[in-house]
């Protein structure tokens, strides 16, 4: 028998879980008019759990084969996943991923990368390549070295203070590239805050003077270099790029550089509010609670006044949050099947888990799951809504009660519970909740 059959909590191989007794079969002999064959399963799997877990794959006859591709979240073939794969990951360098920030141009990162690597053509790499030069600082008598050129030379050194002095912080001479990102990330109070940028920006900075000192004969000065610096800054700050969380702590500094800092405008509260169905229709809302192992499914449905119907609650097994999701749409759904509710308008606040069902793509371990609530949802010519978590109030209750008990009920009118009764209420009466 196939090990394609391997589907439960946690997802596993079938041959992991069970041992077939009847080996060389093939996994049509086990189906039966277009279902499983229960007799036959029961030959070949000896425990009950394992018949269970099987049985609840759901298999449809007109629905054509479905090639998933595994390492990739929603089951289709991408080179990404593909190259994941099979690179083999070294251990990320800390100092390199301070050379990345997102709101700079990629070639002031890939210079601070080259300086690390000694891949840049100053004289003294060039004259251990065995090209024969004469050799002298741009503004000095030294030798050029990667050394010399970014951190001791007398301009490149006074940049350096200089930037530690606005920034309130003193150190010693930095003499590389290693010294340079550790000072400066140290006093770095969040990821992506301006101290890890003011690096890259001098060591770009000093080679494009550099540069211009050699090629275009421009004059190469403390003054010329530090303008430029905060030019840049002033241009990122103009440009909205530099955000208040980003000039955290440093405020000051912006404002004697003259830098706007963008400080994101508080959204207004928003007001939310549960929707009755039209006439003649009922509304199903759905929520699932999880914690490891363990999942709580809460649904309700309630008519066109607002007045529940019937409340579920309900504990399993869950191997992760949208597990937990798509088993609370699942057996929502089938109970509605089971009584005979069509045209319902079914709620969720999980994006994922809708966006997954409607475009019938998903992850190897739910894609059975994902397509029983996708035929569910079709079966009961039902539609699939997005509502905040405000909106979805009643059946994040019920599924955190279940988790809590960790037991199953049906609720009826009058329901039991007094706050769960409070929430309908409110909510049939159009009573909005605030979002700050």
């Amino acid at each position: 028998m196939s090990t394609t059959l391997g589907f439960g909590i946690p997802f596993q191989p079938l041959e992991i879980l069970q041992s077939c007794i009847l080996p060389g079969i093939l996994e049509k002999d086990f189906f039966l008019n277009g279902s499983w064959n229960i007799n036959k399963l029961k030959e070949a799997l000896l425990e009950n759990t394992v018949l269970e877990q099987v049985l609840q794959i759901c298999f449809y006859e007109h629905q054509p084969d479905c090639i998933l591709w595994k390492p990739a979240k929603n089951g289709l073939f991408n080179f990404y996943s593909a190259w994941e794969t099979i690179r083999e990951e070294k251990q990320l360098s800390t100092l390199k991923a301070l050379f990345w920030h997102p709101i700079i141009p990629k070639k002031m990162s890939f210079l601070s990368w080259r300086l690390h690597q000694h891949w840049l053509p100053v004289d003294s790499i060039l004259q251990s390549r065995n090209l024969s030069l004469a050799s002298k600082c741009v503004c000095c008598n030294h030798v050029e070295s990667l050394q010399h050129v970014f951190f001791s030379n007398t301009v490149a050194a006074n940049i350096w203070s200089s930037f530690a002095e606005d920034f309130g912080f003193s150190s010693d001479p930095i003499t590389n590239i290693h010294q340079a990102f550790k000072y400066w990330s140290l006093c770095c109070p969040t990821k992506g805050h301006v101290r890890q940028l003011i690096p890259v920006l001098i060591l770009w900075v000093l080679w494009e003077a550099r540069n211009k000192a050699i090629h275009e004969q421009r004059v190469y000065s403390f003054i010329s270099i530090r303008t430029r610096i905060e030019n840049l800054l002033y241009y990122l700050g103009k440009a909205e790029l530099l955000s208040y969380k980003q000039w955290k702590g440093d405020l000051m500094v912006a404002q004697r550089l003259h830098i706007s800092v963008h400080r994101a405008a508080k959204k207004p509260p928003t007001l939310l509010k549960w929707l009755k169905p039209p006439s003649g229709k009922l509304k199903v809302n759905i929520d699932g609670a999880f914690k490891v192992g363990l999942a709580g499914l809460g649904g309700l449905i309630r008519n066109e006044d607002g007045h529940c119907i019937a409340a579920f609650g309900r504990s399993t097994a869950a191997a992760s949050p949208l597990h937990a999701e798509l088993l609370a749409a699942a057996h929502i759904l089938d109970w509605c099947q089971a009584s005979g509710f069509k045209n319902l308008i079914v709620e969720t606040d999980c994006a994922t888990m809708r966006k997954m069902v409607l475009n019938r793509q998903g992850h190897w371990s739910l894609f059975s799951l994902m397509m029983k609530v996708s035929h569910l949802l079709q079966a009961t010519m039902s539609t699939l809504s997005l509502v905040k978590r405000e909106q979805n109030r009643g059946a994040d209750w019920l599924a955190k009660e279940a988790l809590a008990q960790n037991s199953a009920f049906i609720w009826s009118p009058p329901l039991p519970n007094k706050l769960l009764r409070g929430i309908l209420q409110l909510e049939a009466a159009g009573l909005p909740y605030i979002r700050g």
